[in-house]
């Protein structure tokens, strides 16, 4: 039996920066990977300093992660998938503070091809998103993020920008009841509909957003298919 105690805090630096948080030194005390700051806790909290971490990262339930800033924490998925990907993962779950970039996504059948460039929700998962921003990602589906099967994260004050699909260029929900606030989608493209966001078969819940020269062959901003999204109170600027 192991009998280790499981840390309630652990924390991740790329460069091992000299310093001091929570009494722990970062120099000898972090992870240099946030993989593996997750793997080592339950319930918990990783702290992530700012750097660029070069991997792709599954995050687990009842782990709040947490950067430094999304200026300074950035996550480069390499085009090897899915930057973040949360399979089944409850409220409880955070994503805090970072830049997601640089994703391909994964595949799924249900979307026919490569889905969730940088992020992917996936089988009733319900993270929390807070201040982060999706950029220059691509996918087949949802170039910034894909919702999928039952999904209902709660994502606020999140930029989606510069992200490509072919389907929902900034992010697309399918079969999910997806939050939106306070965010922006700017610059977002698709080559077939949706340059913004798409809700397919969705109760996708936006407020306070702004759609922001984002493009596509057909829907500028947002395409609605067979969904029943709420919007309130957003900006649609400059999409075409």
């Amino acid at each position: 039996v192991d009998y280790t105690p499981i840390p309630s805090e652990v924390w991740v630096d790329d460069d091992y920066a000299p310093g001091t948080c929570g009494g722990h030194t970062w120099g000898y005390d972090a992870f240099s990977k946030i993989q593996d700051g997750i793997d080592a806790v339950s319930g918990s909290t990783v702290h992530v300093a700012s750097g660029t971490y070069y991997e792709n990262i599954v995050l687990k339930d009842g782990v709040e992660l947490l950067g430094a800033g999304s200026a300074t924490t950035i996550i480069d998925g390499m085009q090897n998938g899915s930057v973040v990907t949360a399979v089944g993962v409850g409220n409880t779950t955070v994503f805090d503070s970072f830049t997601v970039t640089n994703g391909s996504g994964t595949y799924d059948a249900s979307w026919s091809g490569f889905c969730g460039g940088g992020m992917f929700n996936n089988n009733d998962s319900s993270p929390v998103i807070t201040g982060c921003v999706f950029r220059d990602n691509v996918a087949r589906s949802g170039g910034g993020m894909c919702n999928n099967n039952k999904s209902s994260p709660y994502i606020t004050r999140c930029i989606f920008w510069n992200n490509s699909a072919q389907m929902g260029g900034g992010a697309c929900d399918g079969q999910s009841s997806s939050s939106f606030t306070d965010c922006i989608f700017w610059n977002n493209s698709a080559g077939m509909s949706a340059g913004g966001l798409l809700s397919i078969m969705s109760e996708t819940v936006i407020t306070n957003c702004t759609f922001w020269n984002n493009s596509a062959s057909a829907d500028g901003a947002i395409a609605n298919v067979d969904a029943f999204p709420i919007i309130t109170n957003c900006i649609f600027w400059n999409d075409s």
